[in-house]
């Protein structure tokens, strides 16, 4: 895909096809195709409330924000036009660098942004679906002949527009746009976890076979790393009050773990074993758990709650 892209050929990721082209660095197009935005759990805030997270269904409305001629996929609507097509998907919001996004705006690479029936663009459910970062429902690469794009537009004859401009660009013989992106990602270092001291961790370990880490283990073994994978999650619950007390209700809602394939665990023990702790920059569904039990299972006591997951590396051989 790769190598007819850079010929200027049409590349539209659709959904799981939007997560192949960012994963792959061929959205947003950087140097060398560095990984540069990512796609993560959607989050339904309205409010200033969690209503919803993960997977979601519905019609949205999607604005076009940038110039017809900009990218393939846009050609045959007006700047500020917008077209009503579905979308269902977990994880569907884009997040982006805020010096990264800048430099995209100013690209004109934003080309869907998701508007309310009178073009509005509101930062905030039901409008913005799934909490995407500038309400984007579609990015484009410098050239404009790659779209990544979360909603479905042929699924519905509304969607026909995106698909005739494809149709126009290859027929003018992709007429490829001559912007360039570029972006210094900031490097982070790796610092000792400690937890609150006023808090309990949780290790949540899973009973049936876990088929994301043996995903990883197998990915990491097609590029020659000799290790074994496991995965934990890690719920570390802040309190104010009896510890006892609190814990005991909040293992009897069954929220933050399904007892019957989950349980409490331990962390991994072992001189080869490394362990990584890693957090969403935002824990919505950290954030969702909290409001549930708060309000809705009505727990005093609990100031924080933070999700994670320990990925646990032991290397079989080598060094």
């Amino acid at each position: 895909i790769r190598l007819e892209a850079e010929k200027g050929k049409p590349v539209l990721g659709i959904c799981n096809g939007a997560q192949i082209l960012v994963e792959s660095g061929l959205v947003p197009g950087l140097k060398n195709y560095r990984v540069g935005i990512a796609l993560t759990d959607n989050k339904r805030v309205q409010g200033g409330h969690v209503i919803g997270v993960g997977y979601y269904n519905t019609w949205a409305n999607l604005k076009m924000s940038a110039p017809s001629n900009r990218c393939a996929f846009t050609r045959h609507l007006n700047s500020g036009e917008w077209i009503k097509i579905p979308l269902a998907h977990g994880e569907g919001r884009f997040i982006i660098p805020n010096v990264l996004l800048e430099k995209m705006i100013s690209n004109n690479q934003t080309v869907y942004r998701y508007c309310d029936d009178n073009g509005n663009i509101v930062d905030e459910f039901p409008t913005n679906p799934n909490g995407s970062m500038y309400n984007l429902a579609a990015v484009c690469n410098p050239a404009g002949n790659i779209m990544a794009m979360m909603p479905h537009p042929e699924r519905t004859e509304k969607g026909d527009v995106v698909f005739s401009s494809m149709k126009e660009f290859i027929e003018n013989e992709n007429p490829v746009s001559d912007h360039n992106l570029s972006f210094d990602r900031p490097h982070y270092e790796m610092t000792d976890y400690k937890a609150n001291s006023n808090a309990t961790e949780w290790i949540i370990d899973m009973i049936i076979t876990d088929n994301e880490a043996s995903s990883v283990r197998n990915a990491l073994d097609h590029l020659g790393h000799n290790v074994s994978i496991a995965r934990q999650t890690h719920w570390e619950i802040s309190m104010d009050g009896d510890r006892e007390s609190i814990l005991k209700k909040i293992d009897a809602t069954g929220e933050l773990y399904n007892s019957n394939k989950e349980f409490i665990s331990q962390p991994k023990d072992s001189e080869k074993n490394t362990s990584f702790l890693v957090r969403q920059k935002e824990d919505m569904l950290g954030r969702a758990k909290y409001e549930s039990l708060k309000e809705r299972f009505e727990i005093d006591g609990i100031t924080d709650l933070k999700r994670g997951v320990i990925w646990n590396v032991t290397v079989n051989s080598g060094s």
